[in-house]
């Protein structure tokens, strides 16, 4: 990680498709799953991760339209994780954390970036360490570029 940075090219953003979360969109619509069960029902084999700089700058009703057969009914499932390379092609991926993303009619034109920074934002100051550290990460790599934009977004957010 640099220095004076919240950047940590470790942490890793972007959305799940999976034939298990149209099959569960009940069950994650109506709060009926939690992150970590529907974590658990993500099978290796069946599921991918579009990194977030794939869809970067596309609006939510554009990710959603691309990925529907593989999502939850009117629902993107974010995720942070990290991947860990072994160099010969082979690796693992961890979930870290995911956050569920209503596809409304009034959001379909707002960028994707745009709707995790609202949501990131208005759970921070009730975050865990680790959840404030990949805000800050996401923060600062797409939506401000610097740690110091980043801490005066967060400030103005807290008045």
């Amino acid at each position: 990680m640099l220095e004076n940075s919240y950047d940590a090219l470790g942490i890793r953003f972007g959305i799940i498709i999976s034939p298990t979360l149209r099959k569960e969109s009940k069950k994650i619509k109506n709060n009926i799953i939690n992150s970590e069960q529907l974590i658990n029902m993500l099978s290796p084999e069946n599921t991918r991760i579009i990194d977030f700089d794939n869809i970067d700058g596309l609006t939510i009703g554009q990710v959603y339209d691309a990925s529907k057969e593989n999502q939850a009914e009117k629902t993107i499932v974010f995720a942070t994780y990290h991947r860990l390379d072994l160099g010969n092609g082979q690796g693992t991926t961890t979930i870290q954390s995911l956050m569920l993303i209503s596809v409304k009619e009034e959001l379909c034109d707002k960028p994707i970036d745009e709707a995790i920074e609202y949501d990131y934002i208005t759970r921070y100051p009730n975050a865990s360490e680790k959840e404030k550290k990949q805000i800050r990460c996401f923060l600062q790599r797409y939506r401000y570029g610097t740690k110091e934009k980043t801490d005066e977004k967060l400030k103005e957010y807290k008045k």
